[in-house]
This record gives structure tokens, C-alpha cells and sequence, in this order.
């Protein structure tokens, strides 16, 4: 697809918020730990420089998204603005308590005319959840299938540092969940440079779906004994082509950077 129609994609492009004016979703104070709400310019500005130098990690509507300290700033910003178009047109199109798989699906497909390489997404169920006891403990045994011990660790670090009350576990707990209450979608994942192509951003992510027969209160904590729980995950690994998202840049920037504050929260790594 040339730079153009990719363009007018993003521009065109349904996505939930579109009818909720930026007045209701306003904030009067920062809404992201350590980063000012209005660092998230209408411009789409580097993240900030507290994040150049260490690690860190953000809780992206409903995805949990890690970056080593050498990931660059307007790397970071890119790999989150382009997360959070995708996963509200998929919002848009499945709602995730409907069916996750189509959900997923067009969550990839949006990614992929942004410029992530995403071929081969594949949902299975997981006929044992109940035996892992609770929801992280199986999030991190899919992870521990595809990264790095370093990436690992940082990732431990992130679900274990969401483990108590916040405004990072609420906002997962608000957009995972599904209208139901009952059900969750959701993808947790760590960023590193690909070592074949020079300055493009691997983003590997598990992604996950949970039905529940009674209320999930807690995305990622909630237990699995109950012989009727539903679980499904897959994991991928999809990768950014820079030159690609640097023609979309400022017009993905443009269009998610007046609802950031409502989706967008940092989490103490």
C-alpha cells in the first residue's frame, strides 16, 4: 500500500471514541504516573525524558506494554499510538466480548496497514487454565515461550508492580473487561530493536481471553478454579517497519492524542 492510501486509511478509520466528544473524556490533573498529561501533545510528542533512559511500561487500554531502557523515546510513542488505533478499531468493528477471535483478527489487520509486519495470529483455547490458579500465572508462562530472559524479567517486573490498587490496574480492568463484566481481552507484551533491520521495534505480545461465570474484578489476578472458566491466548511476534510508520506518524499522533489520558497510564517499573 503506498504512503498515501496508507494516510488516508488512518484518517478514515473507525474507532470507539469517535463519538465521545474530548470534552467528556477531559482530566484535570495528570492521568499518567510520572508523565504530565499534556505531554501527550496533539502532535503526538516523544513520550518524555524520564523514559530515555530506563526501562518502563504502560498500561495501554487494555494492552500491557513493556520497554527496555534502550528503546528511544518517539520509539515508544510510536509502538503505543499505533497499538491504541488498532485495538480501538477493533473495538469498533468486534466488541471484545463477542467474539475475541475476529476481535484479534482485526486488531492485527489495522496494525498491519500501519506498518507492523503481523502475519500468522492464531487463538487457541487452553484446556488446563484452571490448574495455573490464577490469570498472571498463566500470562507468564505463555511469555516465558517467547522472550528473552532479560525481556522476562522486565515483564515480571511490570505484572507485579500492577498488583496492587492504582490507576494502571484500573485502567486495564476498565477496557479489558467486557460489557458482560463476566469476560476479558487483552494483550501483554515487551518491545526490543530487531537485529536484522535496523531501527524497526519488535513488539512481542501475548494475547489472551477470558469468560468467567461470575464477575472479573481484576484482570490480571483473578482466579481460574472454577471448572467453567473459558481461556484462550495466543502469542506473536510483529514488527514495525519504521519507514512505513514514519510518513503515518503525525497523522496516527493527531488522531488518538486528544483521548490518551483515558487509555493511556504509565506503570512504576
Amino acid at each position: 500500500m503506498a504512503d498515501l492510501d496508507r494516510i488516508a486509511y488512518v484518517n478514515q478509520l473507525e474507532l470507539d471514541f469517535d463519538n465521545t466528544s474530548a470534552n467528556d473524556l477531559a482530566v484535570n490533573d495528570a492521568t499518567m504516573d510520572g508523565l504530565a498529561a499534556d505531554e501527550f501533545a496533539q502532535d503526538g510528542g516523544a513520550i518524555g525524558d524520564a523514559s530515555r533512559a530506563k526501562a518502563s511500561a504502560y498500561v495501554v487500554g487494555s494492552e500491557v506494554v513493556s520497554f527496555p531502557s534502550n528503546i528511544s523515546p518517539q520509539h515508544r510513542q510510536d509502538v503505543i499510538n499505533s497499538c491504541l488505533m488498532a485495538q480501538m478499531a477493533a473495538n469498533m468493528r468486534y466488541p471484545r466480548d463477542e467474539d475475541a477471535q475476529k476481535h484479534f483478527n482485526h486488531y492485527f489487520q489495522v496494525l498491519g496497514q500501519l506498518g507492523w509486519d503481523t502475519t500468522g495470529m492464531t487463538l487457541s483455547e487452553v484446556h488446563d487454565a484452571a490448574s495455573h490458579g490464577t490469570v498472571n500465572v498463566l500470562v507468564l508462562k505463555t511469555l516465558a515461550q517467547i522472550l528473552q530472559p532479560a525481556a522476562f524479567s522486565l515483564e515480571q517486573t511490570t505484572i507485579n508492580a500492577l498488583n496492587k490498587p492504582g490507576k494502571a490496574i484500573s485502567f486495564l480492568n476498565q477496557h479489558a473487561r467486557g460489557r458482560d463484566q463476566k469476560s476479558s481481552t487483552f494483550n501483554v507484551g515487551v518491545c526490543r530493536y530487531s537485529e536484522a533491520n535496523n531501527g524497526n521495534v519488535i513488539f512481542d505480545v501475548g494475547y489472551y481471553s477470558h469468560k468467567a461465570n461470575h464477575t472479573i474484578d481484576n484482570i490480571l489476578f483473578s482466579t481460574l478454579s472454577d471448572h467453567r472458566v473459558g481461556f484462550s491466548q495466543g502469542s506473536h511476534k510483529i514488527e514495525l517497519d519504521a519507514r512505513v510508520y514514519k510518513e503515518l506518524r503525525e497523522t496516527v499522533a493527531k488522531r488518538v492524542a486528544p483521548y490518551a489520558p483515558k487509555y493511556i497510564q504509565s506503570i512504576f517499573v
